[in-house]
């Protein structure tokens, strides 16, 4: 049988290593949280789901729909160049 004193050890492991899995997650939860959300709900600390995913992935793909655009546009104008 194990004694007192190893159970509390014990007791406090687990605690340290469910806190510690906690803060592992957290950031991911943020970054789906944030991608829910309004950039003013964001900086106003908001921890719950909203209901701006689509709006912010439209945003998104269009910057990097652009950036694509800029980027052949820029590789085939210096192609002309030896």
């Amino acid at each position: 049988m194990m004694n007192k004193k190893h159970l509390i050890g014990e007791g406090f492991k687990h605690v340290f290593l469910m806190t510690l899995s906690l803060l592992c997650v957290f950031p991911f939860y943020w970054m789906i949280v944030g991608m829910t959300n309004s950039s003013a709900d964001i900086t106003m600390g908001k921890l719950t789901f909203g209901n701006k995913l689509a709006e912010n992935v439209t945003i998104e793909a269009t910057k990097i729909v652009l950036k694509l655009i800029l980027y052949i546009f820029f590789k085939r104008s210096l192609s002309c160049f030896p």
